[in-house]
C-alpha cells in the first residue's frame, strides 16, 4: 500500500513474541497446579494470565496508550517472568521454571535492548 511504511519482522521478534505466549501458558500452568479443587483451580488457571495480558496490553504492547518506557518496560516484563517462574516452581516444577526464567528473561532482555531495524 502506498504512503505506509514496512517494517520488517525478524527472527527475534517472532522468538520474544512467543516467550509472551509462553508467558501465559506457565501462569495458566501454574495457577492450574497451585490450587486445591477443581473450581479454584480453573479460577487461577484463567485469573493469572488474564491480568498478566491486561497489564500487557495496558503499559507493555508496542501499541499502548501509555506504554512505558525503558528500563521501566524491562523492568516489569522481567518482573511477570521472575513471578511465573516462582509460580511454576512453586507448583512442582522447578526445572521448568529455571528453563522458562533464563530463555523468557533473556529473550525480553535483548528484545529490549536490541534497536528496532528501518
Amino acid at each position: 500500500m502506498a504512503g505506509r511504511s514496512e517494517e520488517r519482522v525478524t527472527l527475534l521478534d517472532g522468538l520474544v513474541f512467543l516467550a509472551e505466549l509462553v508467558l501465559l501458558a506457565v501462569l495458566a500452568s501454574a495457577g492450574a497446579r497451585l490450587a486445591d479443587g477443581t473450581a479454584a483451580s480453573i479460577a487461577l488457571a484463567v485469573a493469572l494470565p488474564l491480568a498478566a495480558a491486561v497489564a500487557w496490553g495496558a503499559r507493555l504492547a508496542p501499541n499502548a496508550r501509555r506504554r512505558l518506557r525503558n528500563p521501566a518496560r524491562l523492568t516489569l516484563k522481567l518482573a511477570l517472568v521472575v513471578l511465573a517462574a516462582a509460580l511454576l516452581a512453586a507448583s512442582g516444577l522447578p526445572w521448568w521454571a529455571l528453563a522458562f526464567l533464563v530463555v523468557a528473561g533473556a529473550l525480553f532482555a535483548r528484545g529490549e535492548l536490541v534497536p528496532p531495524r528501518r
